[in-house]
């Protein structure tokens, strides 16, 4: 690291400590990662932090794309960002290498599914509170979307008239307004038609 790139960080940590009012381990992690760059072949070709470019910063951040999850290289990216910026505010560079990099787009997680014993539970706990009618509701709503698999809103908007008893299923108006039958389980089944026998007679479900 040269002496410049050295001075460059001091600065920096300073400015993060009374501008920012970061956190000391947020602090540490930007201060820490605009160091490593520094020692990087990409910074050392170039001249330093004050020199080296967009290409460079884009090839850095880019070996670290096998080995980590895009979370952690969006930490490293908003480090570096919030390294660069301050340099061009305090004129030592004249443009941010970072300036319309994207960033690596986060993971798609599938939701965890509840199992059935925690269902069970969050029935039981729900009804404990609730009125006699009502938690005869709520049953019949838990019991549908884990039976069915709906989505809230697609389950918010069924009517009476979606149910077909006699086949055991449901018709479900989903995303795009298309159509599309679902079959009932048993135990959904039962719940239902013990809400449909107490509720009031409207086209709600």
């Amino acid at each position: 690291m040269t002496s410049s790139d050295a001075s460059a960080l001091t600065a920096f940590g300073r400015y993060l400590e009374a501008e920012r009012g970061l956190s000391k381990h947020t602090l540490r992690a930007y201060l820490s990662e605009a160091a490593r760059l520094a020692e990087r072949p990409e910074c050392q070709r170039c001249g330093g932090l004050d020199q080296i470019d967009a290409l460079s910063v884009r090839s850095y951040l880019a070996s670290f794309h096998r080995a980590h999850k895009s979370s952690t290289r969006n930490r490293r990216l908003a480090a570096l960002r919030a390294f660069f910026r301050f340099r061009v505010r305090s004129g030592a560079r004249a443009a941010d290498p970072t300036e319309g990099l994207p960033g690596p787009k986060a993971e798609r997680r599938l939701p965890a599914p509840l199992s059935a014993e925690d269902c069970e539970t969050l029935v039981e706990v729900e009804e404990s509170g609730r009125a006699p009618k009502l938690a005869v509701r709520d049953r019949a709503l838990f019991e549908l979307l884990y039976g069915t698999g709906l989505r809230v809103g697609e389950l918010a908007r069924l009517r009476v008239r979606d149910w077909h008893a006699d086949r055991h299923e449901l018709r479900v108006l989903g995303k795009g307004h298309k159509e599309r039958i679902v079959p009932v389980p048993g135990k959904a089944r039962e719940a239902l038609t013990a809400w449909l026998a107490l509720r009031e007679p409207q086209g709600l479900l």
